[in-house]
């Protein structure tokens, strides 16, 4: 009896992947994009040129004076996490020193 003999196909993962993307928060819900990744910038000046191409900020409404309601795109998921960590430490705080009760 002749062998048969099965070809396997080697199927490798798509390249984005592998090597990461970006969040993509939209008002359906956040969406991953696959990306490929760049070679690390060999200076600051190469870092910034990159980032102002994919960066964009979009304001979407301002409620009030205090308010304000935006969307990134573009930007690392380590950018905008270290954004917001900024914002909220930017906010200031109460804090009551004394407490006077009367009956």
């Amino acid at each position: 009896m002749p062998k048969s003999k099965s070809k396997s196909k080697k199927v490798e993962a798509p390249i984005g992947s592998r090597t990461g993307g970006v969040y993509d928060v939209k008002e359906s819900g956040i969406e991953f994009r696959h990306m490929p990744q760049l070679p690390t910038p060999k200076d600051g000046a190469e870092f910034l040129s990159r980032m102002k191409s994919n960066f964009e900020l979009n304001i979407l409404e301002q409620p009030s004076d205090t308010d304000l309601v935006f969307e990134l795109k573009g930007v690392d998921v380590s950018f905008a996490n270290a954004l917001r960590r900024i914002m909220i430490a930017e906010v200031p705080t109460v804090a009551i020193e004394k407490v006077y009760i009367f009956d």
